[in-house]
This record gives structure tokens, C-alpha cells and sequence, in this order.
């Protein structure tokens, strides 16, 4: 076979599967272990948010890094209504008009339909966020404008975990339809 014809997207899958059977697993150190499993189940599974909520929050990434941590504390959550649990920060100097805070909902759980006051961002960070009729998954962030009426949900696999900024909410008026 000439090998200047070879192209590395034509090899079958199940050749590749065959050459990496035939190779002996090497453990990787301990260290990169350690770190793989710290990223896996600690705050560092939220890296990849830093960035993006400094910027919403008008905080340090140390900051955030901080309140990110709290998330696997059972204490650090307060109860909002049921399947909903809360904990309230204040944003930076920027954004200190509004109201910032992480929002856990268990499974399935809802939270009751509001009218926003004023414009809200949120951040999906875990779980499955359900809200008009489309699902965001991690790292999506979904608006609501002055006004806009509904309710969300966390999907029946996990828990959700959002971030949350908004100026204000109130018990929806206006019948579902």
C-alpha cells in the first residue's frame, strides 16, 4: 500500500478498536488521577463557567470559585418553596441592583410561574433546565425580558443546578392558556 494514499479519516472504526486492544493500558500517576477525580466531583467540574459567571455576577473568578464550592454543602442551601433550595449572594457593583443566587431544584421539581420585574439571565451549571417547552443543558444560558411570564422545571434524571440573575420576580397574574 502506498502510504502517501493512506488517509487517516478513511480507516474503519473497528480497525482502530483492534489496534487499541492490542496495546497494554498504562495507569496514569497518581497526581493526574487526583486531578481527573477532583474535577469530576468537586468545583473544578465548574471551570469551565468561571469565565462566564464573572462576568454576569461582576465578580472575581476567586469569588466565584468560592460560591461555586458551596454547591455540594448541604448547609449551604436554604429551603424556597418545595423541591427548590436557594442560596442567596450579593452580585458585584455593577450588577448590585439585582439579585444573584444558585437555584437547585430536585428532579422533576418546579418552579412556580413568575412575571419578571426586570430582564433575567440564567446559567444552566448541572442537570436538565425544562422551560418553554425547550431543554437547556449545561452551559446554556436562556433571558427573560421585563415582563415575560413562566416557570421552569428540572428534568426527572438529576438535580438542577442553575445560576441566577434577575431584578425582581412576582406570582404570575395571568392564567396559564
Amino acid at each position: 500500500m502506498n502510504p502517501e494514499r493512506m488517509q487517516p479519516d478513511v480507516v474503519a472504526p473497528e480497525i482502530l478498536e483492534l489496534l487499541a486492544l492490542g496495546l497494554d493500558p498504562i495507569a496514569p500517576a497518581a497526581e493526574t488521577r487526583s486531578r481527573l477525580m477532583n474535577g469530576l466531583d468537586g468545583p473544578e467540574r465548574f471551570a469551565p463557567f468561571f469565565a462566564q459567571l464573572s462576568r454576569l455576577f461582576d465578580l472575581p473568578v476567586e469569588i466565584i470559585e468560592g460560591l461555586l464550592a458551596r454547591i455540594d454543602d448541604p448547609r449551604a442551601w436554604e429551603d424556597g418553596v418545595p423541591g427548590v433550595k436557594l442560596i442567596h449572594f450579593a452580585a458585584g457593583p455593577r450588577r448590585a441592583a439585582a439579585e444573584a443566587g444558585l437555584v437547585r431544584l430536585a428532579p422533576g421539581a418546579c418552579f412556580p410561574r413568575h412575571r419578571h420585574l426586570g430582564r433575567e439571565t440564567t446559567i444552566v451549571l448541572e442537570g436538565t433546565l425544562l422551560d418553554s417547552g425547550r431543554d437547556y443543558g449545561p452551559g446554556a444560558s436562556v433571558e427573560h425580558v421585563t415582563d415575560s411570564v413562566h416557570r421552569y422545571a428540572a428534568a426527572a434524571a438529576r438535580d438542577l443546578v442553575i445560576a441566577v440573575l434577575h431584578h425582581g420576580i412576582a406570582p404570575a397574574d395571568v392564567p396559564e392558556g
